[in-house]
């Protein structure tokens, strides 16, 4: 978690990858997880939204995906 005036390009590059990558690949999922996450926290919502999957295992998969892609 970092203020918003700390991040840097490359901090937004990421985000924006993400999100490019989940709305492509799993749109229905990522939507669930953003309305989860008004009743649990990031990773509890994640997990329930998106089958169990876990913030290091969801890195791993964007980070395969941002290599086959660019």
């Amino acid at each position: 978690k970092l203020d918003l005036n700390s991040l840097t390009g490359d901090h937004l590059a990421k985000g924006w990858s993400i999100v490019e990558w989940l709305m492509s690949t799993r749109k229905a999922e990522f939507l669930d997880w953003l309305e989860q996450m008004n009743k649990a926290t990031q990773e509890e919502a994640l997990g329930a939204a998106m089958g169990g999957l876990t913030f290091a295992k969801l890195d791993e998969e964007w980070e395969a995906y941002v290599k086959a892609k660019y």
